[in-house]
């Protein structure tokens, strides 16, 4: 699929929904501009129901950005991950540990800063961590299925996270 403009930090700001990088915008780019959320939903591999993003976009911007989106994200989930052990954490088995998500935070950032500090084996480990211990191969939910979903659903989602960082 051909792209319809080149990429920029302020494109980028705008698709995802900055009004003062939209109005930063000329007309024409304004008119072509991608909306950020359906790119990215669109390469996923699994959509919810009722939800139809169009087939796969190819997205114009860095991996580092889109890695650096991605990292925005779950960090914007942290207060709902913290509520969630001190509400309900007897329903959050030992196996989720409640500074898991700093340690996965902790590993991509560190990438981020110095990607040459990228390392298969320390990579391997921490896939190991989240798939195997903490998400229990993905049966985290089905084994139990009193844990708050935000704790499931970061779990389960900081595979595609650690996944999209190498």
């Amino acid at each position: 699929m051909e792209l319809t403009q080149p990429a920029s930090l302020l494109k980028l700001a705008a698709s995802l929904g900055s009004t003062v990088a939209i109005a930063r915008l000329s007309n024409s780019d304004r008119q072509s501009l991608d909306d950020g959320i359906r790119l990215f939903m669109s390469t996923a591999d699994f959509l919810p129901n009722g939800f139809e993003y169009g087939p796969a976009t190819l997205w114009p911007y860095t991996h580092e950005a889109a890695l650096r989106m991605g990292l925005a994200a779950f960090r914007e989930f942290l207060p709902d991950w913290r509520a969630a052990f001190q509400e309900h954490g007897d329903m959050i088995p030992d196996n989720v540990a409640p500074e898991f998500p700093s340690k996965v935070l902790q590993a991509i950032e560190g990438w981020l800063r110095e990607p040459q500090s990228f390392d298969w084996d320390q990579h391997g480990e921490l896939y190991c961590l989240i798939k195997d211990e903490t998400c229990l191969d993905g049966y985290l939910p089905n084994d139990f299925p009193g844990v708050p979903k935000i704790v499931s659903a970061w779990c389960l989602g900081s595979l595609k996270l650690i996944d999209a960082s190498n």
